[in-house]
């Protein structure tokens, strides 16, 4: 399968997913989910997760994209900001229209003294997760860039390209763990930002050797 049709799939199940958010299909689960993974994740861990929290903001993820464009040629790099920025603006229209309430601030356990101007941006809903848009966009651009390196191993590829993914899945779990967002955001965030990868990746047709 081409990764443009890959990317079709996942803008589906983004369109389809956000459909069932709507229709409040999955708020039980929402909070069951939410307390489960704040009972079964020690306290102590509050604070690393809160560290990938902040990690994962706009200003933080920014400076990364910038480390990634610099990486790339300059249409490949147009290309690549210019699906991030629509993927986020798809995430903004989502927070502002689309009725899912923020998690109530009795689950909220993020603990550093830290707070970010994006993260001082609130609209009241939630879905989907910037977080995790950004870090599954991020994390799936950079995985194809190890994985068509000329200067890496194979088990160099391997290792890094793992090493991505566990990171985008503690993110994934650090905004359920500190209540900043229910699973139904973070999965759809993860959708989206799949979606935008894969379709940037076809875009300036980044295919592996």
């Amino acid at each position: 399968m081409g990764v443009g049709k890959l990317g079709t799939i996942f803008l589906l199940l983004f369109a389809l997913y956000t459909i069932l958010v709507i229709s409040g299909v999955f708020n039980f689960s929402d909070q069951q989910i939410t307390i489960t993974v704040q009972n079964y994740l020690n306290k102590s861990l509050d604070t690393p997760l809160s560290l990938l929290s902040l990690i994962g903001s706009v200003e933080v993820t920014a400076i990364l994209m910038i480390f990634v464009l610099s990486v790339l040629k300059f249409k490949k790099g147009i290309v690549t900001i210019t699906m991030f920025g629509l993927g986020m603006v798809v995430e903004l229209i989502g927070k502002f229209l689309i009725f899912h309430p923020d998690p109530p601030n009795k689950f909220f356990r993020y603990d550093l003294n830290i707070f970010l101007p994006s993260g001082l941006v609130r609209t009241g809903y939630s879905y989907p997760s910037g977080h995790s848009f950004r870090t599954a966009f991020l994390v799936l651009i950079i995985s194809y860039l190890i994985f068509t390196s000329k200067s890496l191993t194979k088990l160099q590829k391997k290792i890094f390209i793992t090493l991505s993914f566990v990171i985008l899945f503690l993110m994934l779990i650090s905004r359920v763990s500190l209540g900043e967002h229910w699973t139904t955001d973070v999965i759809g965030g993860s959708l989206l930002g799949f979606c935008f990868a894969l379709f940037s990746i076809r875009a300036f047709d980044l295919k592996p050797k």
